[in-house]
């Protein structure tokens, strides 16, 4: 694993590589560096993507080529932790000012996937400190949690 916790597990790869990878390898975007427990803790706590099969290497590299396309798979196959969030948080990494359109069957489905990506910006250490430029903070100056709508 190339990042442990902080930038003292990272010589093999300087974080700018780091950077550039998350930016272009979905896979690596979402089992080293959004694998820390968050919202979807079940996801990441498995670690069901260091080892990924076929379907989320070619999910994963459709998500990248930026084509439209309907991606369809039975439940339990990752592709919200892997296509919805992953994909979500790497368009921002590349171009922040890209709007992304979630859609889901329900509100509370979108909401859901909504939260984890604002989680993964305010509380993932990992993606904290490889793009420190796009931390947003989680707790007023009294220390106190901050809302953020949905």
């Amino acid at each position: 694993m190339l990042i442990q916790s902080g930038p003292e597990s990272w010589a093999t790869e300087s974080v700018k590589r780091i950077r550039e990878r998350c930016r272009t390898d979905l896979l690596y975007l979402t089992a080293e560096v959004l694998s820390e427990a968050g919202v979807d803790a079940g996801l990441y706590e498995k670690n069901l993507l260091k080892t990924p099969c076929q379907f989320h290497i070619e999910a994963a590299r459709i998500v990248e080529s930026g084509v439209d396309a309907l991606i369809l798979a039975p439940r339990i196959h990752i592709k919200t932790g892997l296509v919805t969030t992953g994909g979500g948080i790497q368009s921002v990494l590349k171009d922040p000012n890209w709007r992304n359109l979630l859609i889901s069957e329900t509100p509370m489905l979108v909401s859901k996937v909504l939260r984890e990506i604002v989680w993964h910006f305010a509380e993932n250490k990992r993606l904290r400190t490889l793009f420190p430029e796009y931390r947003v903070d989680s707790h007023d100056e009294d220390g106190t949690k901050t809302t953020f709508d949905v």
